[in-house]
Formats: C-alpha cells, sequence, structure tokens
C-alpha cells in the first residue's frame, strides 16, 4: 500500500495572490489523498521471489475535498463545478483505477 494524504488548512479570502475572494466565501480545510494505491505482487505470487516485481496488479483511489479550499458544501460559489464538460456544482474529485505494470 502507497500513497499520501494532504490537510490543509483554510486559506482565508486572499488565497490566490493579488485576486481576492468575496468575504461570504471563505475557504475550508482541503483534503488531498493521491493515489492511496494497494498493489499485489503476482509474478512473485506465481513463480517465486526470483521473479518479484516482474508483474503486478493494482488498484487505487484519489480524493480531493475542498478543491483549492472552497467549500464542496457551498454550491453557490460557481468556482468547482466542471467535471467532463458537465455542471455538477462540486469542488470534490473522487477517482477510483486499477491497472497492471510489467517489468521487461
Amino acid at each position: 500500500m502507497s500513497g499520501h494524504v494532504g490537510l490543509y488548512g483554510p486559506k482565508g479570502t486572499g488565497a490566490y495572490g493579488p485576486y481576492s475572494l468575496p468575504p461570504s466565501w471563505n475557504t475550508k480545510t482541503e483534503i488531498n489523498a493521491e493515489p492511496i494505491r494497494l498493489s499485489f505482487d503476482a509474478s512473485k505470487a506465481l513463480w517465486g521471489e526470483k521473479y518479484a516485481h516482474f508483474v503486478e496488479a493494482f488498484v487505487a483511489y484519489r480524493y480531493w475535498r475542498n478543491k483549492f479550499g472552497f467549500d464542496a458544501g457551498n454550491t453557490a460559489n460557481g468556482v468547482c463545478f466542471f467535471a467532463n464538460g458537465t455542471s455538477n456544482k462540486s469542488c470534490t474529485e473522487q477517482t477510483l483505477y486499477a491497472g497492471v505494470t510489467m517489468k521487461f
């Protein structure tokens, strides 16, 4: 298992350099976990220690809440609301993916 999680406290309303956010848009604590990855060493399990890490299968999960400090519960801010070209009025991103890695 590998990955990391970052917690970033509120950034206030001046989080973006010379640009200032409206006072009602106070930022929230940001949670960014990318990617939490669980791996299975298939080659070691099938062919022994000599072939460790030749073929690995993995599943990974990424979670990002309050992207850039914008409140995921506040849909009125109009900043985080596009995913795949569609408005979903969300500042939260979640991704689950799987794969296989091979060493040649």
